[in-house]
């Protein structure tokens, strides 16, 4: 039996042991120099299991593998025990030192998350790196389902083989393969929750120990079952026995019942206990207001809250104990001394337990703080740079799965010299998920008077009984950005935040405005499916073949209303309320971490001037940012003060590829404006985006290339070289400058410049004030017109936004070349952006 159960054993590790998957050949000469980066990062720096690349389940990321000596393919693998999965293989001709590609992380994630082994191969080398896919459950997916249910069959076989040997039944096989898979099963559930990375020690031990566990105890219990049959009858008198022995032990205290007479002496001293605390009491009452840690004990100071709910204005903020609406209170001030005035700077504060229980009732205590507090993610808030004195406060709370207990998401605090540092305090309760264990994150955005200051994140566990409080450690939130101060004299007259939810496609909507209009208290959900990139993409194909004809308004209209239906109604409500308000176009600022879908297109059911197009670019001044992990920085700067301004351009060495228009058009910038003529190539073009020469204004006029695949994106330089995102963010733009991209349409059509998200966000990224980029292909000439109406007015102090606001609202003759290039440009920057130049 012994033997059966070694052999077993031995063929089980020999299997899963087996060798690795081998490597692709490695070039042999040492001279050959090869890497691979994903979305940046150098695959070298997380080759260790225990130090993964950590990337979200929904992110696209840009893998881009170099050989010096160059490579015409690229190929991404995950590896497994014995097996590798192609995730995509590209081939590229003519070959080049540098191949990149897009890594769509839902290509994977579709199928599990958890920690992954990849290697990124090319013709030469190959590039090992561990990579942790977040942000969904991992028992939600196939491979966590399946895992489970491995684990679940194990458990199964093994507790079915203990009854078979309870029954006097032998065989080492069941215990043994219920072993396995029992090992197996929770390995591949460790992986999906990204606890370890599976290699084939990892499995071996995982699957080969609870398999031999099993295999031998089955053995020994067997054995000792066996041999012990007849102490079965000898358990009932022991089980007596106890029974008299506790019988006679009461009657041994009941004798010694005398002195239970002293016992009852200390109930009377508790008794009279009360009188003395009489003074107490009071301090009593304030402790629990401050920390209800339970439901019953939040309940009576909440009673008292709801009436300063009520009042939304400003709360005074002189005196000690001030209260804002929704119960907020300044906390005194501990060892700062009092200022004239509120500091220019502070910190977010955000105290909120790590883990929480699932409808349990708990605190969230938000506001300012004079330092940087621990687990909160967010830079300094900054003030206005021309205010004075005291201000307002606001705080929106964005707190998806969790109920606010009472009270109101968003409130208002008074920040005043002697309180600069005011809170409020939510009560919130944690909604029940699908998994025990459920990491969230809560955040608040402050702003004043309308305009964003700064955003700030902590992360909290979810847990679905208290047992389990502890049991995980509480992964640190994402940075939310840099923060520049607020402007002073042009807000948005709406701002509307666009934050990705939890779910794939799930957005949030928050609103903010420095007008009395009625901003949903609550953020506002939808729901745009799993992949809008994708409906973006198709939307600049189709746009290309009905460009100039007949179907070209009634293609956009379509457009316009899906647009309609991915957006809250309450912005229709605000925009209607903004404009009645103003009695002009309102300006529109859209702060979105969703940067593909083309908001700007989005048809009005109620339109505000009937004159204009239906689409909201149309009827509102729009700007738009992009909402990154650390940069851009909040908010879009109001003003930049032009000195110089700078006209990338060129002769193609293809002649084929020529732009008369373009040519043309860098001539006059240079004539008309004064522009620095750089010739589009790499080395000027590098030097340019540095600062040499310095300019506030860069204006490229060339080709650009993009593939609904995302294979190439970027501007095509003269030499036929490729100035793509990764370069641009690559690159720090010293001058802070506005960047235009005049880009045209490249060859004969079948390759279009579109989705400008990624190549906007990296110049936005590497320092940009703001963008100006067509989503699709534009008709050169009516592109030149419109850059020469353009730089007349922003040189004579029109905002670029409102300008283009002006071309966009032209478009009414959709059977002529340049009508669609009237709409197609999108404004990345603040909506009241003006530039000051300077001799």
């Amino acid at each position: 039996m012994w033997r059966r159960g070694v052999v077993a054993i031995v063929v089980v590790w020999v299997a899963l042991a087996g060798p690795a998957v081998p490597a692709a050949s490695a070039p042999t000469g040492p001279s050959v120099a090869c890497a691979a980066t994903v979305d940046g990062a150098n695959a070298s720096d997380h080759t260790s299991a225990s130090d993964p690349l950590e990337i979200d389940a929904d992110a696209t990321v840009e893998v881009v593998a170099f050989d010096r000596l160059g490579t015409s393919r690229l190929r991404v693998d995950v590896l497994f025990p014995l097996v590798r999965t192609t995730v995509f293989d590209r081939s590229f001709d003519p070959p080049r030192q540098a191949v990149s590609r897009p890594l769509r992380l839902s290509d994977i994630s579709d199928y599990g998350v958890g920690t992954y082994h990849l290697e990124v191969v090319a013709d030469g080398c190959a590039e090992r790196f561990w990579l942790r896919i977040t942000g969904r459950a991992a028992l939600t997916t196939p491979s966590g389902v399946a895992a489970a249910a491995v684990l679940g069959l194990g458990i199964v076989l093994l507790v079915w083989s203990l009854v078979r040997v309870v029954r006097g039944r032998r065989g080492w096989v069941l215990p043994v393969v219920g072993g396995a898979l029992a090992g197996l099963g929770a390995v591949a559930v460790a992986q999906q929750l990204g606890w370890v990375g599976v290699t084939n020690e990892v499995l071996t031990t995982w699957i080969a120990i609870p398999a031999a566990t099993s295999g031998a105890l089955h053995v020994v219990l067997g054995r000792i079952l066996s041999a012990a049959p007849a102490p079965s009858p000898v358990p009932p008198p022991p089980a007596t026995a106890p029974v008299p022995a506790p019988a006679p032990a009461p009657p041994a205290p009941g004798p010694a019942s005398p002195p239970p007479a002293p016992s009852p002496a200390p109930p009377p001293p508790v008794s009279s206990a009360p009188p003395p605390p009489s003074p107490p009491p009071p301090p009593s009452p304030p402790s629990p207001a401050p920390s209800p840690a339970a439901a019953p004990a939040a309940a009576p100071p909440e009673s008292a809250a709801p009436p300063p709910e009520a009042a939304p204005p400003a709360m005074d903020g002189a005196g000690p104990g001030p209260t804002a609406n929704g119960g907020a209170t300044a906390s005194p001030d501990e060892g700062v001394p009092a200022a004239p005035e509120p500091p220019e700077e502070s910190y977010a504060r955000l105290d909120a337990p790590d883990a929480v229980v699932v409808a349990v009732g708990f605190e969230v205590v938000v506001g300012l703080a004079p330092e940087p507090q621990p687990g909160v993610v967010g830079p300094a808030l900054l003030r206005p740079p021309g205010s004075h004195g005291d201000y307002d406060l606001d705080i929106q709370m964005v707190a998806q799965g969790f109920t606010l207990e009472r009270g109101r998401w968003r409130r208002r605090l008074r920040v005043t010299g002697v309180h600069p540092y005011p809170t409020t305090t939510f009560h919130l309760i944690a909604k029940p998920q699908r998994t025990d264990l459920w990491p969230a994150t809560i955040q608040a955005i402050f702003s004043t008077e309308g305009q964003t200051m700064g955003m700030a994140l902590r992360a909290v566990v979810v847990v679905a009984r208290a047992e389990l409080l502890g049991a995980t450690p509480v992964a640190p939130a994402q940075p939310t950005g840099t923060i520049r101060p607020p402007t002073d004299e042009h807000p948005a007259d709406l701002t509307v935040h666009i934050l990705k939810g939890h779910r794939a496609g799930e957005l949030l909507w928050t609103f903010e405005s420095p007008h009395p209009l009625d901003c949903p208290d609550a953020p506002v959900e939808t729901d745009v499916g799993r992949k809008p990139e994708i409906f973006t993409a198709k939307m600049v194909e189709e746009l290309a073949q009905h460009r100039g004809g007949p179907g070209l308004l009634p293609f956009l209209a379509g457009v316009g209303e899906t647009m309609a239906d991915q957006v809250p109604d309450e912005l229709f409500t605000l925009l209607e309320g903004a404009a009645a308000v103003c009695g002009r176009a309102p300006t529109v600022l859209l702060l979105s971490s969703e940067p593909y879908l083309p908001w700007e297109l989005t048809s009005l059911p109620t339109l505000l001037d009937p004159s204009k197009p239906p689409f909201l670019a149309c009827q509102a001044v729009v700007g738009r940012w992009v909402l990154g992990h650390r940069k851009p920085a909040l908010p879009p700067p109001d003003s930049i003060t032009l000195r110089h301004v700078a006209v990338v351009s060129g002769i193609y060495d293809r002649d084929d590829w020529r732009l008369a228009q373009a040519e043309a058009e860098a001539a006059d910038m240079v004539r008309d404006f004064g522009a620095t003529s750089i010739d589009a190539r790499p080395r000027a073009v590098f030097a340019c985006l540095a600062g040499d020469p310095p300019a506030e204004v860069l204006h490229f006029a060339l080709h650009g290339t993009y593939e609904p695949e995302g294979v190439v994106e970027g501007l095509v330089l003269v030499d036929g070289s490729l100035l793509d995102p990764l370069q641009v963010k690559g690159t720090p733009l010293s001058q802070a400058p506005l960047v235009f991209l005049n880009s045209c349409q490249v060859g004969n059509g079948n390759r279009v410049l579109g989705d400008y998200a990624g190549l906007a966000e990296a110049f936005l990224h590497a320092g940009a004030s703001a963008v100006v980029a067509p989503l699709w292909a534009i008709d050169d000439a009516a592109a030149r017109e419109l850059s020469q109406r353009f730089y007349r007015r922003v040189l004579a102090g029109d905002a670029p936004a409102v300008v283009l606001h002006d071309e966009r609202s032209t478009f009414a003759a959709p059977d002529a070349d340049g009508a669609a290039t009237r709409l197609a440009y999108q404004f990345f920057g603040h909506p009241s952006l003006t530039l000051a130049r300077e001799p």
